[in-house]
């Protein structure tokens, strides 16, 4: 092609050309930036009742800390209860400890767990409402529902519990809140829009809640949030959204309390987070699990060794040996291992091998201390630290820490119980692996008497499936 040719090309290119000119185009699509000054963003932290499970409740306040939000604020159910004040004011004394460290504004909406229904079975209950509401006044003040405004949006925090008392019918919202929440709203008539905190949605189906919802409510843009159920629900009332939230740390509802079962059923440890926006709020959960700070992974603590070369400086020599020593398990196992939380190296997804063999063989022993240093450095801890990583002899509990010098000094002739651990899916496949290559699966290796593959937590692997060297 010649100079004329590529010429007539680019003419006939610029004239095919339909988009902006040259001097429009840039590499962003617009600069409207969501930043209007009416939004602002807040969090809901959901029940930690029945246990506060899984450390989750901790877990959504440091997660919160990360997000920064301009507040917090809750559904209810943040404490156990109990029938006696000690009880209830050291837990009391825990929450207020563990919320002090959330960096904005928390508050507190009461649920039935925080101020409990007054009742004449089971004993010690007579008068559980009296005595809770005098304890959480003691920590909150007088007020046991109360409303405050930001950035021209009113929240209103009930509490569902004020009519559980001794009194002969009991209701959750008595009539004078029902009074002083309409004296609320009519003391702020044009606020852009409302937010209402409750813990229990069994009020929604009452005479008096609908009565309210249709005389009162309805004149305005509004918005609820309650709890109580442990499960995640979105219903509409009146073409106005409404929330029940799931848990930070509450029990599931499932065959194992502590367990929950899943986005599907709405069991899930989450915080809600609200974009306040002219059109109303914008709902996002986010999941506990799904929220990572920034230094979450590092090459000390990643099981990704595709490049091993050492970004951080000071390069740290540890690093750059158990990246290699990574690089040397996936080998072994004939692929990557797959990520794990490196948070918790020696807990979750621990795979356990048992490799059994004559401790006068040193072939077996040599293999069994190579693959021990091995999968403790994979797990990203010295092998005397490694958890999990232990030598027991004969009948020897395998929890129980004996030391290869032990085992020869105290059981010679006998048999040494190698036991190795390591996070992530393919270690079961790095230890046979290695095995094969090291001692050799299709004989008899010397002075071993059998290899076992035992089942700790969860593996990919058939239940109970064993190994054995043949004889």
């Amino acid at each position: 092609m010649n100079g004329k040719q590529i010429g007539t090309l680019a003419v006939s290119m610029a004239a095919l050309w339909t988009g902006p000119a040259m001097a429009d185009r840039t590499p962003w699509t617009h600069l409207n930036y969501q930043d209007a000054p009416g939004d602002f963003r807040f969090a809901i932290v959901p029940d930690r009742t029945g246990g506060d499970y899984r450390g989750a409740f901790t877990n959504a306040l440091a997660k919160v800390n990360l997000m920064h939000p301009e507040f917090t604020i809750t559904v209810g159910d943040l404490i156990q209860g109990a029938k006696t004040e000690k009880e209830l004011v050291r837990q009391q004394t825990e929450l207020t400890n563990m919320t002090a460290k959330v960096k904005g504004p928390f508050f507190t909406v009461v649920g039935n767990h925080d101020i409990g229904r007054s009742r004449a079975h089971p004993p010690g209950y007579e008068q559980s409402n009296e005595l809770m509401t005098s304890v959480w006044r003691r920590y909150y003040g007088e007020e046991t529902y109360y409303s405050f405004v930001y950035k021209n949006v009113l929240f209103v925090c009930l509490n569902t519990m004020e009519g559980r008392n001794r009194r002969k019918l009991q209701v959750g919202i008595t009539d004078a809140q029902y009074a002083w929440f309409k004296k609320t709203l009519d003391d702020h008539p044009d606020v852009r829009w409302t937010l209402i905190f409750m813990h229990q949605p069994v009020e929604w189906i009452t005479d008096a809640w609908l009565k309210f919802e249709k005389e009162e409510l309805l004149k305005r843009r509004y918005t609820v949030f309650a709890g109580d159920w442990h499960t995640y629900m979105h219903v509409k009332r009146h073409g106005r959204d409404y929330y029940l939230l799931s848990v930070a740390g509450g029990c599931g509802s499932g065959k194992s309390r502590e367990n929950l079962r899943g986005v599907l059923y709405g069991e899930m440890d989450h915080i809600t987070w609200v974009t306040m926006t002219d059109n109303g709020p914008e709902v996002a959960n986010l999941l506990l699990d799904g929220i990572l700070p920034g230094d979450y992974l590092t090459q000390a603590t990643t099981l990704w060794s595709a490049r091993t070369v050492l970004l951080d400086y000071p390069p740290d020599p540890a690093v750059a040996e158990r990246l290699l020593a990574l690089k040397k398990a996936e080998r072994l196992r004939g692929g990557l291992l797959p990520a794990v939380d490196p948070s918790l190296p020696a807990k979750a997804d621990l795979r356990t091998a048992r490799v059994v063999c004559d401790v006068a063989s040193k072939e077996c022993v040599d293999a069994a201390v190579e693959l021990r240093k091995t999968l403790a450095m994979v797990a990203g801890k010295n092998e005397a630290e490694a958890d999990g990583f232990v030598f027991a002899v004969g009948e020897v509990p395998p929890g129980e820490a004996v030391s290869e010098t032990e085992c020869r000094a105290k059981f010679s002739g006998g048999r040494l119980c190698f036991w190795g651990g390591a996070s992530g899916r393919g270690t079961l496949a790095a230890v046979r692996g290695f095995l094969e290559r090291k001692l050799g699966v299709k004989r008899t290796g010397p002075g071993i008497e059998d290899v076992e593959f035992v089942q700790q937590v969860e593996m990919p692997v058939r239940e109970g499936e064993e190994w054995r060297f043949p004889q």
